[in-house]
């Protein structure tokens, strides 16, 4: 098994399209092979990707998220934007054109890790995660690399920005779980954020709401 997934890696370091398997494997949907498959070429999904891009240049996910449900644009699988599908796809590597190999490894790895540190007494320390490489150019891009690293520190900087984030606490209520809204959609806690006054608040918020459908 090691020798077959050091001769997939190195055909994935030739630019190969069809080293992920028949057809090309594994891929962004915003992209799909030519009709000689001897290379990558955008798809019809690729309007989608970039409309994500500029919306996030101005809007937080939540909000890039319900205008598109409100434009009646899907995912690759039909379903509804929310905050976290349109983060899938401002992190993926593979809008600026890069390959990211070991990706998941990293994660599953990176969640262990942060397992262990909230309760080590689950036994030793796991490994350190793997490093992710990264091969530039294989997929068509989308956004130069330079655009790529701007939005991120975008993203970051919202992130971390105490005027738009707050400092936050967590919430208990005996509401949890039990609170809907007029829909009948469950409601949840939030967290509290502290304004620019210094006072804090909670609140309910309906799960549809993010998606822009409540």
């Amino acid at each position: 098994m090691g020798e077959h997934w050091s001769q997939a890696r190195a055909r994935d370091w030739s630019g190969d399209p069809l080293a992920r398997g028949g057809r090309g494997g594994r891929k962004p949907y915003w992209v799909s092979l030519s009709a000689d498959e001897k290379r990558w070429e955008l798809n019809e999904h690729a309007d989608t990707v970039r409309r994500i891009v500029d919306l996030l240049q101005i809007h937080g996910a939540t909000q890039a998220a319900q205008q598109l449900n409100a434009l009646g644009i899907c995912t690759s699988t039909g379903a509804r934007w929310s905050k976290n599908s349109v983060l899938r796809i401002a992190h993926d590597p593979a809008i600026c054109g890069a390959l990211a190999l070991g990706r998941r490894a990293h994660a599953d790895a990176l969640a262990a890790l942060r397992r262990w540190q909230a309760s080590p007494r689950l036994g030793p320390p796991p490994e350190a995660p793997p490093k992710v490489q990264t091969i530039s150019g294989y997929w068509p891009p989308m956004v130069a690399e330079e655009d790529f690293d701007r939005l991120h520190r975008l993203l970051k900087q919202r992130q971390q920005d105490p005027a738009s984030k707050g400092q936050r606490r967590k919430v208990s209520s005996f509401l949890r779980g039990l609170a809907c809204c007029q829909h009948g959609s469950p409601m949840s806690v939030q967290l509290s954020m502290r304004t620019s006054n210094g006072s804090d608040y909670a609140y309910l918020r309906c799960s549809r709401r993010r998606s822009g459908s409540g």
